[in-house]
């Protein structure tokens, strides 16, 4: 215990329960899946990721302090009937993306394995396992809202709840804006002439400082530091995130140009780059050019809608949502990012844009079905409400329960 105390970053350890280790990998791992599940864009899902992280390790550290009570009380843990749920919800993913081969797909690209997701659902289904028997055995089962809470909470925040602000499923095909070939041959030419320098023994460096164009970090050996999978060069995620050993020097192409990445390290799924980058400057005419080819696809789809998918998984490079047929999800209106929010405000049910350009490159958005804002009665909400107070009161009581539990049990969180 004195070892992994005393090392435990080293290791990858992000916390100890009671001699149980959380691995950081698990955390990160426990995360993607996470945000997989959440219909959001991505830049939202960026700024949320370092609370859903702390979140993600709060609920680990509850399962392995709940075992333990449970343990400590004779609660028999059924495992295998957790197991069989897990399955079954795992069976309910499987059918609504499509089958399993499409899952896979999905989750590989995310660095993800099935068996990653099999054990992430069983925790989720563990924890309310343990929840359900612990305070069932402690007696604070049922937990009763009275009407008059109900009702109070309903007047109270009514301005809120009761507003269901305007949501949209939405789909869409993003296509990069493409170089001239000119341009695209010119930066390959200028690669291949460092990587020959570099390969014949030239210092990095002084290399970097020469010819690379990012001006900020050329002077100071193209040190970029620490990029997540999905992050900064996502679009690149296959390559760099590909088994490498310190130094090695390797090409990848992203959304601005052509980089040589140095390896400098890993630690969870994060790794540290450094770069030689080179440019590959897009006109206006490489922008109207691709939209003009996504008017044609527009017009395609517009005789048949039901080819939005076919195109979606052919032609989108936004990976994530062309596996699903190009569907985003159900999202509010609000939280969305240009152009996305201007064409659903605008827009009615079953409306494929025309062309719209977005830092990313063209895109065909679809809005396949819309709501408009609605506001909820009380008696529409009244269910809703009781349970939510209940969960709340629930919520209060394992706080509650894992404050004593922590008196008796180690843990220690590495940051």
């Amino acid at each position: 215990m004195i070892f992994l105390f005393l090392f435990g970053y080293i290791e990858g350890i992000n916390a100890i329960v009671d001699s149980k280790i959380i691995t950081r990998g698990e955390v990160e791992k426990n995360l993607t899946l996470l945000l997989l599940e959440q219909p959001l864009p991505d830049s939202l899902k960026y700024r949320l990721k370092d609370s859903l992280r702390e979140e993600v390790l709060k609920q680990l550290i509850y399962v392995k302090l709940l075992e333990h009570k449970a343990r400590e009380d004779s609660i028999e843990i059924d495992y295998a009937r957790i197991a069989e749920e897990a399955e079954n919800r795992l069976d309910v993913i499987k059918k609504n993306i499509g089958g399993e081969d499409s899952l896979i797909k999905l989750l590989r690209n995310n660095g993800i394995s099935l068996e990653d997701l099999s054990k992430f659902m069983a925790n989720q289904v563990l924890l309310r396992f343990l929840i359900q028997m612990i305070l069932n055995k402690e007696g604070f089962y049922p937990i009763y809202v009275p009407p008059s809470e109900v009702k109070s909470f309903y007047n109270k925040h009514k301005d809120s709840i009761a507003v269901i602000p305007a949501h949209a499923l939405i789909a869409h095909i993003v296509v990069p804006v493409v170089p001239s070939r000119s341009k695209e041959m010119a930066a390959q030419r200028k690669l291949m002439e460092v990587y020959d320098i570099l390969s014949r023994g030239g210092d990095w460096d002084v290399v970097c400082s020469s010819f690379s164009r990012d001006y900020k970090t050329k002077d100071k050996g193209g040190y970029i530091g620490w990029v997540e999978r999905g992050g900064r060069f996502k679009e690149s995620d296959s390559i760099l995130f590909s088994p490498h050993k310190y130094g090695d020097i390797f090409v990848a192409r992203s959304m601005k140009g052509y980089h040589l990445f140095r390896f400098l390290g890993k630690r969870g799924d994060s790794i540290k780059l450094a770069h030689i980058f080179f440019p590959v400057t897009i006109s206006r005419s490489d922008t109207l050019s691709t939209i003009r080819e996504m008017e044609s696809l527009r017009k395609e789809i517009l005789k048949d809608t039901s080819q939005f998918y076919n195109y979606a998984q052919k032609y989108s490079i936004d990976r994530v949502s062309a596996e699903r047929g190009g569907i985003i999800g159900d999202v509010l209106i609000n939280a969305l990012d240009s152009p996305f929010k201007e064409v659903a405000e605008k827009a009615e049910s079953g409306y494929i844009s025309k062309p719209v350009v977005s830092q990313y490159g063209v895109h065909l958005i679809w809005i396949k079905k819309k709501e408009d804002k609605q506001v909820k009665s009380f008696k529409e909400l009244r269910s809703f409400i009781e349970n939510y107070l209940r969960m709340q009161k629930e919520d209060e009581i394992v706080k509650e329960l894992i404050k004593n539990i922590k008196e008796k049990v180690f843990v220690k969180i590495y940051d």
